[in-house]
This record gives structure tokens, C-alpha cells and sequence, in this order.
């Protein structure tokens, strides 16, 4: 075999493995759970101190994890994120919504 063959099929083989690995199935989650105003949250970049100055103490502070670090504060109906000292992201915890609609 030809070297010139040879590295065209490599790269075939290569290129063959990636697509196949690089092929994956979407799927579609809810974004926001429903009945809970995502503007109750902290948005992204806000600051550890204005968060605590804003939406209180948290019930529970995880400590940093990783590199770089994430920390995260667990309130009742949410928990935010924190990479250093900056928001990072903010989920509302499944069962915030089920006991907010009992609470209407």
C-alpha cells in the first residue's frame, strides 16, 4: 500500500470516528418551571454581596468546589451558583412550584 494511500485512510478513519461519536439526540426540557417568575432570581454577574443584600442568607452555604471555584447558597424555592464571586446560574428546586401553587 501506497503511503500516499495509507494517510487517506487514516484520515477517512479518523474523520469516520468522529462523526459518528459527534452525532447526539436533543432533548427539550422546560427552561423555566412553570409559576415560578424567573425575575425572582438573581441574575447572572451579580455579586455574592449583593445577592446576600438583595434576596437575604441563604438556608444553607455549600462551600467552593473545583477550580475554578463554585460555590453555592441554597434558599427555600432556589439555588444559586457562584463561580468566585459572581452568579454563574440560579435553578428553581422542582418542588418550589408544587408548594407555591398549594400556597394559592
Amino acid at each position: 500500500m501506497s503511503k500516499q494511500r495509507f494517510v487517506f485512510c487514516a484520515v477517512i478513519s479518523v474523520l469516520s470516528a468522529f462523526f459518528s461519536v459527534a452525532h447526539a439526540e436533543v432533548i427539550t426540557i422546560n427552561q423555566q418551571a412553570p409559576g415560578f417568575d424567573r425575575q425572582q432570581l438573581p441574575p447572572h454577574g451579580m455579586s455574592m454581596s449583593k445577592v446576600s443584600a438583595h434576596y437575604g442568607k441563604p438556608v444553607e452555604e455549600a462551600p467552593a468546589v473545583g477550580n475554578p471555584p463554585i460555590t453555592k447558597w441554597i434558599y427555600d424555592q432556589y439555588t444559586v451558583y457562584f463561580e468566585h464571586q459572581h452568579v454563574i446560574h440560579a435553578v428553581v428546586h422542582a418542588d418550589a412550584d408544587a408548594t407555591k401553587a398549594a400556597g394559592q
